[in-house]
């Protein structure tokens, strides 16, 4: 882009990559499925030099200057999509020993963006033209936290369910019928 030859195919990530400096600029390459080519639509020859250092491709172009103007690429969001967190229940005896707030992975903001390519005068700085390259929309990834369920299972509050004790025994009455014969006079 800087070097203002033509692109001919690009497919932007699908997430931002962690690499990435500046949003919408990236090309997303997969052997067989997805690539990025480009035109040296320049009046000279362009030498394109890859290294592999550590994990990471290197690749920049060489060639010769015959332009009178600069590039700039400026990014603009359109669109932020906010990941949120959720969690997933696990037993205290998972297989994999995971603890209560262990972060099973992280989450990520997604973005719409589009990128201007802008070219300014070398002599004077003045911009001479501004157009759209690219308009990128890359996804969220919601963050998954682990909570780990409680083992004791919830309890019914305790209530005293047996009646108080009453006594229901009913008065005792005197169901003998009255004698007619007369009683003993306990003093004579």
């Amino acid at each position: 882009l800087l070097a203002d030859l033509e692109v001919v195919s690009r497919t932007g990530h699908l997430c931002v990559p962690e690499f990435l400096t500046q949003l919408g600029v990236d090309a997303d390459v997969r052997y067989g499925e997805v690539d990025f080519s480009f035109r040296n639509n320049s009046e000279k020859p362009v030498r394109i030099n890859a290294v592999i250092y550590e994990d990471q491709l290197i690749v920049s172009l060489e060639g010769t200057e015959t332009r009178d103007y600069t590039v700039e690429l400026e990014t603009e969001i359109i669109e932020t999509k906010n990941f949120e967190t959720r969690y997933t229940e696990m037993t205290k005896t998972n297989p994999l020993g995971y603890k209560d707030g262990d972060v099973l992975w992280s989450g990520f903001n997604g973005y719409t963006v589009e990128v201007y390519r802008c070219k300014y005068d070398a002599a004077t700085g003045i911009l001479v033209s501004r157009s759209i390259e690219t308009n990128t929309s890359y996804q969220k990834r919601d963050a998954m936290v682990v909570r780990i369920e409680s083992e004791v299972p919830p309890t019914e509050p305790s209530v005293d369910v047996t009646e108080p004790s009453v006594d229901v025994t009913e008065p005792s009455v005197d169901t003998t019928e009255p004698s007619s014969e007369p009683t003993e006079n306990a003093e004579e």
